[in-house]
């Protein structure tokens, strides 16, 4: 069940009642434990049926389309341009009389082609879904999406967390499932302040024996098939922990996204990459109001060699996503599997400071200029 609850940001986040861009008059906002759930509930929302299609990027996470498998609506995906612009062409020859909405994916909070699938999907009367998991916003300012989907884990240091927001008039049948009252502590709450502790820990007693063993158990759980459809119980579906709840309200969600601005600018200032390097730089521009997830790099060579270098060097780094397996297996989309292969994720977290950047950006420099590549 997901919950909503007009009196959330009173209630439970008075201390940080400014911060949040969730609530205004041209928006309703339902809370659910996760964003997968948020965009189950958008499905609801925008009355969408197992006939119907949705146009998606090729180039996206198997959770985000794990809800409409389980409303059995069918997805086409279309490509995306290496730069990440708008591809009409694409989309062109996927739209037909069925197609119902189109997903537009804010990759890594650094998109910002928004305005050009706003005008598509009014030009072929479609729902236009953003999904904005790598990123949040000071403020909702003008909505172009009919529907916005937020993770907030993705940003905030919590458990769990997704937000869906609804453009007033756009709804056609909503369930208010309810009112969120206060949920109580449970195991994954535990869990979840257990494994924050044990970060913590590591920081101080990471060495390079400890960072291979870690390693190890690393690409050993990545052997697995992480992917888990838990959208079939829907009425098993909990609340948002009360741990997330109680950390949402002392963060300052401007303070957040303005460190992860600066480290993003600070970062990118101090990466000297070589044009013929096998490391490229994708994003040279940080726009205004953007959150940034990570700092997205290419690495065309030895991409796992490079992941592995920085993480024994203390730097976690990862490729995303883990791409539906249709797309994988259709030769059409080879610069997706490219992308899911070789571009690579730099942490540029709130509680980064410059040092750390300033070591990391020097471990890449490094590596970028063959001092670590293995051949």
């Amino acid at each position: 069940m997901i919950f909503r609850d007009p009196n959330f940001k009173i209630f439970y986040l008075r201390q940080t009642e400014r911060t949040l861009p969730f609530a205004n008059q041209q928006v309703e906002t339902y809370y659910a434990p996760s964003g997968r759930k948020a965009i189950a509930k958008g499905i609801e929302v925008l009355n969408l049926k197992a006939e119907d299609n949705v146009l998606v990027p090729a180039y996206i996470c198997r959770e985000a389309i794990a809800p409409f498998r389980t409303k059995n609506i069918k997805v086409k995906y279309y490509k995306i341009r290496e730069d990440f612009t708008f591809d009409r062409e694409s989309l062109s020859q996927l739209t037909d009389e069925k197609t119902k909405a189109v997903v537009y994916v804010n990759y890594f909070g650094l998109s910002k082609e928004i305005k050009k699938y706003r005008q598509y999907c009014d030009e072929h009367n479609l729902y236009l879904i953003e999904d904005n998991a790598h990123t949040i916003f000071s403020e909702m300012g003008s909505l172009l999406g009919d529907i916005l989907v937020f993770r907030l884990r993705k940003i905030y240091p919590i458990a769990n967390g997704g937000i869906l927001v609804v453009r007033k008039g756009v709804a056609h049948s909503v369930d208010e499932g309810g009112t969120l009252t206060t949920p109580r502590w449970r195991m994954d709450d535990c869990r979840f302040m257990a494994e924050r502790i044990l970060r913590n820990m590591y920081q101080h007693i990471a060495t390079a024996p400890v960072n291979r063993l870690l390693l190890s158990v690393r690409e050993n759980r990545e052997r697995n098939d992480y992917l888990q459809n838990d959208l079939e119980a829907t009425s098993a579906i909990s609340t948002i922990l009360r741990s997330s709840i109680e950390l949402m309200k002392r963060l300052d969600l401007h303070q957040i996204i303005e460190k992860r601005r600066e480290n993003f600018n600070y970062l990118l200032e101090r990466l000297k990459i070589c044009k013929n390097s096998s490391v490229q730089i994708l994003f040279q521009q940080l726009e205004e109001q953007m959150c940034p997830l990570a700092f997205p790099l290419i690495v065309r060579r030895d991409t796992k060699h490079f992941i592995n270098y920085l993480f024994l060097n203390g730097f976690v780094t990862y490729t995303w996503p883990h791409l539906p397996q249709e797309v994988m297996n259709d030769p059409q989309y080879a610069f997706e599997k490219f992308l899911s292969q070789n571009l690579v994720l730099l942490p540029i977290h709130q509680s980064m400071v410059h040092e750390q950047v300033d070591r990391m950006g020097a471990w890449v420099n490094k590596f970028s200029s063959g001092h670590e590549r293995k051949h």
